[in-house]
């Protein structure tokens, strides 16, 4: 797919929609089950979480409540996404059979003229760019992340002090003048 890449194809078949197309949409339902079930209790022993995660090392009471909160919008986008991905699916022909050797290829021109195609390629292509951002503000400036940051930091000055002085030996001794 021109400006794309290379992308996995399902064909539109019945069996596609048992083995492919329902999975996203029931596990967000069961996810979703279970977010509410664990805030449910949650909230009702906020005080027992709470002194749970004030004994905890691992994690804080603001990172647990920042999952929740990721989860929750993870599950709010994974059944509309799922349910759409199934109707829109559904919405083209369907195929009896399918060539495994056929590879089919597409101009931008050409995946951009049909709407539900374009939202899904090109949702496809920016949903993890945008998660991977979402999960860094929640979780990238916790304390302990930049205490570990602090360390990578100081990694990184050692190697290039290393690899800086190796270059400068180097070239000292590959381009210095002949002698002789």
């Amino acid at each position: 797919i021109e400006q794309i890449g290379c992308y996995p194809i399902t064909a539109n078949t019945p069996a596609s929609y048992l083995l492919v197309f329902m999975w996203p949409f029931i596990f967000g339902i069961a996810s979703a089950i279970y977010v509410c079930l664990t805030l449910r209790i949650a909230l009702r022993r906020n005080s027992f979480i709470n002194e749970t995660l004030r004994d905890s090392k691992h994690m804080t009471t603001g990172q647990y409540w920042c999952l929740m909160a990721w989860i929750s919008l993870v599950i709010l986008c994974t059944i509309p996404l799922g349910l759409s991905n199934i109707v829109i699916s559904s919405s083209g022909d369907m195929v009896s059979y399918v060539v495994v050797g056929d590879i089919p290829t597409y101009s931008a021109a050409q995946w951009r003229s049909f709407p539900a195609e374009r939202i899904l390629l090109e949702l496809a292509r920016w949903i993890y760019p945008i998660c991977a951002f979402i999960m860094f503000t929640c979780f990238g400036f916790d304390r302990r992340a930049l205490k570990f940051y602090r360390k990578a930091q100081e990694v990184f000055r050692e190697i290039g002090s290393i690899v800086a002085d190796g270059l400068s030996i180097w070239f000292s001794v590959t381009f210095s003048p002949k002698t002789g």
